[in-house]
């Protein structure tokens, strides 16, 4: 039996403009497939916590924990499907996303080059 709220989204190609011009090379198709591994992390990870009688994993933490891990499973995600951008290999570092080979090692405390990565439940207020 599939729980309520734990059945997976489907992307609809109309959602996405593929003329998009997007920042440092990055591709719509990559954008998508990271929306892709978020959707399948969230439903294999609610499927599972709501099959043992837990809440969503939404439902768990608090606003800023689940910000917190959906910002790192977009990079995570963009760094493995992305032609030209990777993770800050710096810990902490800023930004979170930057360019291939810009930085020594991929890695940069608080470079000018990349993208900054932040996700929340809310349309305003950051």
């Amino acid at each position: 039996m599939v729980q309520p709220f734990v059945e997976r989204p489907t992307l609809h190609p109309r959602g996405f403009n593929f003329q998009a011009r997007l920042p440092y090379g990055l591709r719509v198709a990559e954008i998508r497939a990271a929306m892709e591994d978020l959707y399948d992390f969230l439903h294999n990870v609610n499927r599972f916590l709501t099959s043992k009688g837990w809440d969503r994993l939404e439902e768990m933490l608090s606003g800023a924990g689940f910000s917190g891990l959906m910002s790192e499973l977009v990079v995570q995600s963009l760094s493995k499907h992305s032609a030209s951008m990777t993770k800050n290999r710096w810990h902490n570092g800023r930004p979170d996303l930057v360019p291939r080979g810009v930085y020594p090692r991929d890695a940069v405390l608080a470079g000018d080059q990349g993208i900054e990565v932040k996700a929340s439940r809310y349309g305003g207020g950051w």
